[in-house]
């Protein structure tokens, strides 16, 4: 999992500015998946539709050629993954998921 700090700027298909990526191998966004979607009470108490907002979001993806996709979920989800798996250098922006199929 990498974190990645660059404006991306204005993206369409995500209706909003992306400040950055965070790079992940399909395992590793299932872990991460299963932990926003089994937690979102844990993590998020304020918020019981969080699962509903990421199981939209998911749907909300961009192929690129090289055979990844790029997602965006709402900060707090974002924020839980970085606060989880420990991702140095994390701004409350809105990134990106790039997750990388081997």
């Amino acid at each position: 999992m990498k974190l990645i700090n660059y404006n991306y700027g204005y993206i369409d298909r995500f209706s909003c500015s992306i400040h950055g990526k965070i790079v992940m191998t399909g395992k590793e966004w299932e872990k991460a998946r299963q932990y926003l979607l089994r937690g979102a009470r844990r993590w998020l108490p304020s918020y019981p539709w969080v699962s509903q907002i990421i199981k939209e979001d998911e749907k909300r993806i961009i192929p690129t050629r090289r055979g990844s996709y790029l997602m965006n979920i709402r900060v707090p989800a974002t924020e839980a993954i970085a606060r989880k798996y420990g991702l140095k250098r994390y701004k409350t922006a809105n990134y990106m998921i790039e997750v990388v199929l081997l």
